[in-house]
């Protein structure tokens, strides 16, 4: 008996085999039927959701739903990164959900740099020249024993193809809910299309390969360089480099704005702006303010960090060259 792909049927007409495709269309009252059973188990134990980590993020969107891709986009060097690594160790670390980063852009051994920065207060910097006492490399080899066994990391340039697989297998044998991709910008695609093309066809690959395996994806992007162009450079989603696809697929976009990436004698050093730009759950155009200490590449709840915490103010550098390779690009 030859193969039929699923949703056929044979039919005999005229002594000829014909196939027939079945719809795939539901009853509206069927599907409402169904979502009345999902909510009647509510009553006995609420959904849970996959967490940011961030109690006033939290609060507005409620949490990474299954099946659907977020997107955090911000400027080089404006904490991008640091905000999906943080937010991923809080989903293994906390939460226990298994996490799997695609980082095209670092190394496993970069991301293990900025996790002890983030954890234990030593900066990225001092870390990589060897500028640490031995009291600090005690406290860098005991941190050891709290990383999450949750979480891992693929180091290596992917398509979208490949990404499927590793997320099949990681699936299969990590029980993997939850993934980050560090950046979308860095699939591999195809050179024969134009960009704008390709990262539409990326951005709907992640959207079908979160939804076929039922997990949660938290994608980072980057803003097109006409952001930095403009006297206003507070983003929108229409700033998100290379495609709109992005900003359709995506069911929640976090822009990140820091006034003093931009200005020497900024009024709000150490503050970033977290823009829920879009929330297809909630309440959109919501803008959180979290606080940022760039030596720690790291993000607070509280944006009134102690002073002798506080990230030093942009115009203590002579310029954004210096500025960037303290606090990290990324």
């Amino acid at each position: 008996m030859s193969f039929k792909p699923p949703g056929f049927e044979q039919k005999q007409e005229g002594g000829q085999s014909m196939e027939k495709k079945k719809s795939s269309r539901r009853k509206l009252k069927h599907v409402y039927g169904g979502v009345v059973e999902q909510y009647r188990g509510y009553l006995d134990e609420k959904p849970e959701f996959i967490r940011t980590g961030f109690q006033e993020i939290d609060e507005v969107i409620g949490g990474f739903v299954k099946g659907e891709y977020s997107v955090v986009a911000g400027a080089t060097g404006s904490g991008k990164s640091s905000f999906a690594l943080q937010v991923g160790s809080h989903v293994a670390d906390a939460q226990k959900i298994p996490t799997l980063v695609l980082s095209f852009e670092m190394t496993g051994e970069m991301i293990v740099t900025r996790h002890i920065a983030s954890d234990l207060g030593i900066p990225v910097k001092r870390q990589i020249t060897g500028d640490f006492t031995r009291e600090e490399f005690d406290r860098i080899e005991a941190g050891m024993a709290n990383v999450s066994e949750n979480i891992a990391v693929v180091d290596r340039q992917l398509t979208i193809e490949d990404a499927s697989e590793e997320i099949r297998i990681a699936i299969e044998e990590d029980g993997i809910q939850f993934i980050i991709i560090d950046y979308l910008g860095l699939f591999e695609g195809d050179k024969g299309v134009g960009r704008v093309e390709e990262v539409s066809r990326i951005s709907r690959g992640i959207k079908k390969l979160v939804l076929e395996h039922k997990i949660a994806a938290l994608v980072v992007s980057q803003f097109s360089r006409e952001v930095s162009k403009r006297e206003d450079k507070r983003p929108t989603l229409s700033d998100l480099r290379d495609s709109g696809q992005i900003e359709n697929d995506a069911a929640v976009a976090f822009l990140i704005y820091r006034d003093d990436y931009y200005n020497r004698d900024s009024r709000e050093p150490g503050i970033a702006e977290i823009n829920i730009a879009k929330n297809r759950y909630g309440e959109p155009q919501k803008i959180i303010k979290l606080g940022w200490n760039g030596p720690q590449m790291r993000f607070y709840s509280n944006p009134n960090i102690p002073k002798n915490d506080a990230p030093p103010n942009f115009g203590a550098y002579k310029n954004k060259k210096d500025f960037k390779s303290f606090y990290g690009d990324d």
